[in-house]
C-alpha cells in the first residue's frame, strides 16, 4: 500500500484510465488553467494524455493498460507503437513534456515498466534491427477501487 501513497500522480492517472471516459475527463477538467513549473505548460493536459496512452496501448496490443502487468509485447507491436510515438512527437511533447519514448510515456503515466524479456538483434545490409520481446511490469493497479462508488 505504500506504493499508492508514494505515487499519487500515477494513482490518479490510472484511476482516470480505468474508471472514466474521455468525455467525463473533459467535462470534469474543462477550463482548469494551472500554472506549472514548466513555462510551456499552463493547462491541465490529462485528457490529451489519456488519448495518447489509450492509442499507445492499442498499438501495443494491450486492451487495458492498467491490467497489463506481465503482458508480453511482440517486436512488431512495439515497432508500431514506437513509430506512432515518432510520428506524433510534437503532440506527445506538449502533453507529457520530455517523455518521448514508449517506455518513458508508460512510466510517466502509471509507473508501467517496459523491460526486454528476450533480446534479439540482427543486421540486414549493415543496418542493425531490434526484434526483442518486451514485457510490461506494472504496480498492482487491479487493487484500485472506483472512487465514485462510495
Amino acid at each position: 500500500m505504500d506504493h499508492f501513497n508514494e505515487h499519487r500522480g500515477w494513482v490518479t492517472n490510472v484511476s482516470i484510465e480505468r474508471f472514466e471516459t474521455f468525455d467525463e475527463v473533459v467535462a470534469k477538467r474543462f477550463g482548469k488553467l494551472w500554472q506549472t513549473h514548466r513555462s510551456s505548460e499552463w493547462l491541465d493536459m490529462t485528457a490529451t494524455k489519456l488519448v495518447v496512452v489509450k492509442k499507445l496501448a492499442s498499438k501495443l496490443g494491450v486492451p487495458q493498460l492498467w491490467a497489463a502487468n506481465g503482458t508480453i509485447i511482440s517486436p512488431g507491436a512495439y515497432d508500431k507503437a514506437a513509430s506512432w510515438v515518432r510520428a506524433n512527437e510534437e503532440q506527445i511533447h506538449l502533453s507529457f513534456g520530455r517523455a518521448d519514448t514508449v517506455k518513458a510515456i508508460l512510466l510517466s503515466w502509471g509507473g508501467h515498466k517496459l523491460k526486454v524479456e528476450q533480446r534479439s538483434r540482427t543486421r540486414v545490409n549493415g543496418v542493425r534491427t531490434d526484434a526483442s520481446v518486451r514485457k510490461i511490469f506494472s504496480p498492482p493497479w487491479e487493487l484500485l477501487k472506483n472512487p465514485s462508488a462510495r
